[in-house]
């Protein structure tokens, strides 16, 4: 084993350590932080190596957003138009389609 791995698997068994201190919830960002002041100089992305050959990774929270949210056929308005768009007379049915409108203001 060379000087190399052999100090990766100390170093992993440590960072181990420390995620599990750390109730197994911080990812590299956060555990890069930790070992500053354990006498190891350590680079993000070496940790990030380290722990990704070990398996750890953060927890991530939240939830997926979801911007458009499908109705289902029923929910929609009966659609009483027909495809007919004449108006006969006043009170008939008007369609339009706006999809900007520009404003002075803002």
């Amino acid at each position: 084993m060379s000087s190399w791995a052999a100090r990766n698997q100390v170093l992993g068994d440590d960072l181990e350590r420390l995620h599990a201190e750390n109730y197994g919830v911080h990812g590299v960002w956060q555990i890069h932080r930790l070992p500053g002041g354990r006498g190891w100089l350590l680079g993000r992305d070496q940790v990030a190596r380290v722990l990704k050959t070990l398996g750890i990774a953060g927890v991530r929270r939240g939830q997926i957003t979801f911007t458009t949210r499908s109705k289902s056929a029923d929910s929609y308005p009966a659609y009483k138009v027909n495809r007919q768009f004449r108006a006969e007379g006043p009170n008939q049915p008007w369609v339009s389609d706006i999809t900007y409108v520009a404003k002075w203001s803002g």
